[in-house]
């Protein structure tokens, strides 16, 4: 039967070998539709028809793509149009081969609605990767199922299906990113990082939020509300509460709130002058009757005493400039 086949024709110029196409199975005018089915298992190779009526001849199918085609069901009568396939051709001898089954949203198990498209590849075993897209939502969904590892899936929408300046994307299980040379994401104004249950705002309670943002630098806060940020003049360290924060401004170092205006004692410097002031008490000078005196405190050795114990009031972990 295969000697009858035409000859193989290609919709693909040379300078487009790298292009894709969708087509649709079909079997060519007198076959026998059984026969030839066996005959394309066999040998690997079908015909196919695109839109614009063209048909392809001897395209060569991938073994994933004929496993679907069986679940899919293969056209009944020479002529009739069969589940539609995905054409890429192959670099070196611009040769069509049809790589991937597109199929109906309700042929996608478990991802079917009314008004999705989708295309499904499969791999070895029970592992396949799954799209779908909602063009009235502005949304595509990419579902990755590996065989015995579980299921992620990766949907990308429009926040307002309106709207071309607000896109949001989730992610179903695990994901890690790993890059052997350098790796840099972009934003325009602000990026934030967020660990933790979703929330509409940034300050959304059991979130470790990352945020930067252009002129107000980087801020970072954990799930208890702890705040740590850095900016041009500014590098501050916040517990959760507005009056218990440690910052670093252009002007000094503020403890307490950002906007502390009392200024704090150097230790030695103190200790110093209290010294001198117990010295000045001890020496004091009273004028009598017979002249200038200089009569000791009754308790002079107290005041001895608590000069010396004053140097217990120095910190040996905290200084100060």
């Amino acid at each position: 039967m295969s000697e009858n086949l035409p000859d193989p024709t290609y919709p693909f110029a040379d300078d487009t070998r790298d292009a894709a196409a969708v087509a649709y199975v079909i079997i060519p005018a007198g076959h026998d539709p059984a026969a030839y089915v066996r005959q394309v298992l066999d040998t690997g190779r079908m015909s196919v028809v695109t839109d614009r009526g063209e048909f392809i001849h001897r395209v060569l199918v991938a073994r994933h793509v004929l496993r679907e085609l069986n679940q899919a069901g293969w056209p009944q009568l020479p002529g009739e149009r069969g589940p539609a396939v995905m054409l890429a051709t192959l670099p070196v001898h611009n040769t069509p081969v049809a790589v991937a089954t597109l199929l109906g949203a309700d042929e996608v198990s478990g991802m079917g609605a009314p008004g999705e498209d989708g295309l499904l590849l499969r791999g070895p075993g029970n592992t396949f990767v799954a799209l779908r897209a909602r063009a009235d939502a502005g949304s595509l969904a990419i579902t990755l199922n590996g065989d015995g590892a579980g299921q992620s899936q990766l949907t990308l929408r429009l926040l307002h299906p309106d709207s071309h300046a607000q896109h949001d994307s989730y992610v179903q299980g695990d994901t890690r990113h790993r890059s052997e040379g350098s790796s840099q994401l972009e934003a325009g104004q602000k990026l934030t990082l967020r660990v933790g249950p979703s929330g509409s705002s940034d300050d959304a309670q059991g979130q470790m939020l990352l945020t930067y943002e252009r002129g107000q630098g980087l801020t970072y806060t954990d799930e208890w509300g702890n705040e740590l940020r850095m900016a041009k003049d500014l590098f501050s360290v916040r517990r959760q509460g507005e009056h218990q924060q440690i910052a670093l401004t252009a002007a000094g170092v503020n403890l307490g709130s950002q906007d502390a205006a009392e200024p704090v004692l150097l230790g030695k410097t103190t200790l110093e002058l209290v010294g001198q002031l117990i010295d000045l008490i001890l020496q004091a000078q009273f004028n009598s009757n017979a002249g200038p005196t200089f009569p000791l405190p009754l308790n002079s050795g107290d005041f001895l005493k608590l000069k010396l114990d004053f140097q217990k009031a120095l910190s040996q972990y905290v200084k100060v400039d």
